[in-house]
């Protein structure tokens, strides 16, 4: 009965956060486009980083992948140091790189920030750890690619759906997706995948009928060049009903225009995202500091490295529009940066605070959570 009451608890208390957090945030206007970065280190912030420093990313092929590996290396020639790549598979494996010290930053979405700030699915039982926000990552447009033989998504039951086994971000997604449609998800053979772009694979190579996919994605772009895959998408902003399954299951998902990519040639609307390079509250403020830096000040270097990568600025970092739904509090040390070069506003000073109050209420709940399954 307890846990039933907690389980409640913390799903009343989600919705209570997404209230809070978009009233509390909807005044606050997009960060500043065209605030230069300082022009140097201060002295005593480069004394203290440590000669190696790692970031967590993904498998080769996956989003992001080339933009980190890019912005790693000017910011190693930058500082004079190394900023080493640790690929993972998973998200899951990343939130515990982080957590066990392996790696500095990690970036993941905002949909899988929702497993892992609430402690669902794969992270039931993890005790609670305060996760901040460093940089902007990539914005993301999703959806599902399909075999050519598939028209639209009343094809879709029945059908051969690869997904990564590993976690539970990208399933729940397209469930999210399935719900906007309609479709029940029992009707469809589910066929696991072991990484995202592997699921990507067995649908061009015809091992499966689809799978989620990012428009941006070089596997995706790939297997639609080859004929092998088509992209279905949604509607647009106007089918609220369909929009509010959609969000009922995944907040951090809205209607976005998608034109770049596979879909250059055919636009069409997409469930957008974001993604974030996140750090844990306890990292040391200089470190966050310098790496707030480091991505601002090599930002021309590799802007055009991704389609994606133009976006990595310092507007879109402070642009709280991308992380209200998940109530993901700035670093202390970016926050002293972006004070530094004159950035923050009163209103991104009343974002955190109502980040950091979400934050705090939905910890109460997990951590009786967590105890109660304890005593079970």
């Amino acid at each position: 009965m307890r846990r039933e009451w907690l389980r409640g608890a913390l799903g009343g208390l989600l919705l209570a956060m997404f209230i809070l957090v978009v009233a509390f945030a909807t005044a606050v206007k997009a960060g500043p486009a065209e605030i230069k970065p300082l022009d140097k280190l201060p002295d005593e912030v480069k004394a203290k980083l440590p000669s190696v420093i790692n970031v967590g990313n993904l498998p080769v092929g996956s989003p992001g992948v080339v933009a980190t590996l890019a912005i790693s290396d000017s910011v190693s020639k930058l500082f004079g140091l190394s900023l080493k790549c640790r690929p993972y598979s998973s998200m899951v494996a990343k939130f515990k790189a982080l957590e066990v010290g392996d790696v500095a930053t990690i970036y993941t979405s905002m949909g899988t920030r929702q497993f892992y700030f609430l402690g669902l699915k794969h992270y039931h039982g993890w005790k609670p750890r305060k996760v901040r926000l460093l940089w902007y990552a990539l914005p993301i447009w999703a959806g599902v690619g399909v075999t050519p033989d598939i028209k639209s998504w009343k094809d879709v039951p029945g059908r051969k759906w690869s997904y990564p086994a590993y976690g539970p971000g990208h399933a729940s997604l397209v469930k999210a997706y399935f719900a906007y449609h309609k479709i029940d998800p029992d009707s469809l053979i589910k066929v696991p995948a072991p990484s995202y772009t592997k699921a990507i694979e067995m649908v061009k190579d015809g091992l499966a009928d689809l799978a989620l996919i990012t428009v941006t994605c070089p596997k995706t772009n790939e297997a639609v060049e080859l004929g092998k895959m088509r992209i279905l998408g949604f509607g647009p902003p106007e089918e609220k009903e369909a929009w509010a399954r959609l969000q009922a299951m995944t907040p951090a998902y809205s209607p976005s225009w998608a034109e770049v990519g596979c879909v250059r040639d055919n636009p069409l609307w997409m469930s957008g995202g974001n993604y974030a390079y996140q750090v844990l509250d306890e990292l040391d403020e200089n470190l966050v500091y310098a790496l707030a830096y480091g991505f601002h000040k090599t930002y021309p270097k590799w802007k055009n490295v991704t389609l994606e990568a133009p976006y990595l600025n310092l507007k879109e970092t402070l642009n709280v529009a991308h992380w209200k739904q998940m109530a993901i509090p700035y670093h202390r040390g970016a926050v002293k940066y972006f004070k530094d070069i004159g950035a923050w506003t009163p209103e991104l000073e009343a974002y955190q605070e109502m980040a950091e109050i979400t934050e705090a209420r939905v910890f109460d709940v997990r951590r009786a959570w967590v105890k109660d399954i304890k005593a079970k």
